[in-house]
């Protein structure tokens, strides 16, 4: 641990600038065995081993994948259907997180009704939330928050969802990640709200595959439009983190997916994960983003840090640089039996 802290404490030490640092996360799921953890050991359990490092950061952000409340409506024709403990959230306030994003393929497992209920019991613990619309007449609004004095603007979008997911007049919905879309909302965004750094948080790409063509495509249309940071998930393993040099020399980074991070799944090759602590500066008129990865592990069913020295930290580095293609060697391999 001690490590890990020193490692980030001298991460603004080569800025002498206004500087930020946001801890983001994967997937968040509290359903199946992870809610029975949390009944058996309490909230702290999901995150006490890494706690310390999301405490280094100013903010913290996660995508939820579970819905929490009671009741509804089984979305028809859906093989996995996901809703949690609405009290089990309450492990998102001691991990210190501060916002979440909805749009992903399981916000209106339950309908409606429990979506209403997920945004009502996160706003009783003060997290916010994006990536979910009230209708499809209204336009969409993205979440805009003040992080130690840079006004960043949050999106999110789901690539992978049923398309009943989508908002009708009469019922809320997740924001669909159109190019189309993205492109007039992101110019929106800028019009009226001029913020210093755009997050765009996706739902896309492969279950347990490497970057694909789609993720590729929604991320031009992302970028192009005025994105700084793009934080994707859906394919529940690590995958690369890429730059891109817009032709007016802005800069922008693309996590494609950060895989998951606490979540009911056994498949080895979803093991490997990560807590992207990414710096935003500013100095004058100059902006920057940097990014460093603190690998984790989730053999034991929740994210603990990776010792710096071992092999499989040098993997995870290899993947946030490089990519992985996740051929048949690693696709489907043999289930990890659960440590109880």
């Amino acid at each position: 641990m001690k490590k890990y802290l020193l490692m980030l404490s001298l991460l603004p030490s080569f800025i002498s600038a206004e500087t930020a640092t946001i801890a983001f996360v994967g997937d968040v799921n509290f359903t199946g065995r992870i809610g029975t953890a949390i009944d058996k050991y309490g909230t702290t359990w999901p995150f006490e081993k890494v706690k310390d490092v999301l405490a280094e950061a100013d903010y913290r952000v996660a995508n939820l994948e579970s819905p929490a409340g009671v009741g509804g409506t089984e979305f028809p024709d859906k093989r996995v259907l996901f809703r949690a403990n609405p009290q089990h959230l309450d492990a998102l306030t001691y991990g210190g997180f501060n916002l979440v994003s909805l749009a992903n393929n399981h916000a209106l497992d339950y309908g409606p009704e429990v979506l209403e209920q997920t945004k009502s019991e996160l706003a009783k613990r003060g997290i916010l939330y994006t990536g979910v619309r009230e209708n499809n007449i209204k336009p969409y609004e993205p979440t805009i928050v003040n992080i130690k004095g840079f006004k960043v603007a949050f999106l999110g979008y789901c690539n992978a969802c049923p398309w009943g997911f989508a908002p009708t007049n009469k019922k809320p919905g997740v924001n669909v990640g159109l190019s189309k879309m993205i492109k007039a909302q992101v110019k929106k965004l800028i019009n009226d709200h001029n913020p210093d750094f755009i997050v765009a948080m996706p739902h896309w790409g492969t279950e347990y595959g490497g970057v694909d063509k789609n993720q590729e495509f929604t991320n031009r249309a992302l970028v192009e439009s005025g994105v700084d940071l793009v934080i994707g998930a859906h394919p529940h393993v690590l995958q690369k983190v890429s730059h891109t040099i817009l032709g007016n020399g802005e800069k922008s980074v693309t996590a494609y997916s950060l895989g998951n991070f606490i979540f009911p799944m056994r498949w080895k090759t979803s093991m490997d994960s990560g807590i992207l602590m990414v710096m935003l500066t500013r100095h004058g008129g100059d902006r920057d983003i940097t990014t460093m990865l603190v690998p984790v592990e989730l053999d034991t069913n929740r994210p603990e840090l990776v010792d710096p020295e071992s092999n499989r930290f040098k993997r995870d580095q290899y993947i946030y640089n490089n990519g992985y293609d996740f051929t048949s060697k690693r696709h489907w391999p043999e289930m990890v039996p659960w440590n109880e």
